[in-house]
């Protein structure tokens, strides 16, 4: 299976948005969502063009914000904050971690579901401006 992940513009759990890219502030304190998705299937004939992936329970995700000025990076572990869709996950960044990311953002993660480990990438998932 390819993994991939995609940001979220997220009310509720049904109500939420795909989006390329997000725009945060520096400096203001945020919550990040992110939804897991398996890219093996061909799906372009259907809207929205994705298939969202649910992991095993148990399963952890960690992401690394990755600044170009890798002295910038943060590494994060993301929690499922909806017990009814498993494929949503979220990420808190304090003030002070949104105003050491400012810049173009891109996401690496790595889900461990057991002994099963995937890793993807998103490149410019993020844009966080000077405020």
């Amino acid at each position: 299976m390819r993994l991939g992940i995609t940001v979220l513009d997220l009310t509720t759990v049904n109500q939420f948005r795909a989006q390329p890219s997000l725009r945060l502030v520096s400096g203001d304190p945020a919550t990040l969502y992110v939804q897991l998705l398996n890219e093996s299937y061909d799906c372009s004939s259907f809207d929205p063009q994705t298939i969202r992936y649910v992991p095993n329970t148990g399963a952890t995700l960690s992401v690394v914000l990755d600044n170009i000025d890798t002295s910038r990076r943060i590494t994060k572990a993301a929690t499922q904050p909806f017990a009814g869709d498993a494929s949503i996950w979220s990420i808190s960044l304090t003030p002070s971690e949104s105003a050491r990311l400012e810049g173009t953002i891109s996401l690496k993660f790595t889900l461990t579901e057991g002994t099963a480990v995937r890793n993807g990438r998103l490149a410019a998932g993020i844009l966080i401006e000077s405020a």
